[in-house]
C-alpha cells in the first residue's frame, strides 16, 4: 500500500494552559480543595495550550455526557472532512476522483 497524501485538522478554539487553568479555577471556586494541585497538574503537562472542540465559555452549558459526546462527534466529523479535503487538495484531487479511503487502526 502507498500513502498518497496526508493532512491534519485541529479545532479553531485554542487556549493557553494559563487561560484554561484560570477558567477552571473560576468555575470550581471554593469547591476546589487544593488549587495548587490543579496548578501543578496544568504546569506539568508540558504543553503551551490546547485546541478545544467548542469555545471554552460553552463548556459550562454541557450538563450530560450525552451532550458532550454529541459535540465531540459533530466536531470530529467536521475535522475529519477538513483533513480529508486538505489531503486531496495536496494531490490536486477532488472527492469525485478517488474510489476508496482506508484509515489505519
Amino acid at each position: 500500500m502507498k500513502i498518497a497524501s496526508a493532512a491534519s485538522a485541529f479545532p479553531k478554539h485554542y487556549y493557553t494552559q494559563k487561560v484554561l487553568l484560570d477558567r477552571l479555577q473560576d468555575f470550581w471556586g471554593d469547591r476546589l480543595k487544593n488549587p495548587l494541585l490543579l496548578a501543578r497538574l496544568h504546569r506539568n503537562v508540558t504543553v503551551d495550550g490546547r485546541s478545544l472542540a467548542i469555545p471554552a465559555e460553552e463548556y459550562v452549558d454541557i450538563k450530560t455526557w450525552g451532550q458532550a459526546n454529541d459535540i465531540w462527534i459533530r466536531v470530529a466529523q467536521e475535522l475529519g472532512e477538513q483533513a480529508l479535503c486538505r489531503a486531496l487538495r495536496v494531490r490536486a484531487w477532488s472527492p469525485r476522483t478517488w474510489g476508496a479511503c482506508y484509515l489505519p487502526r
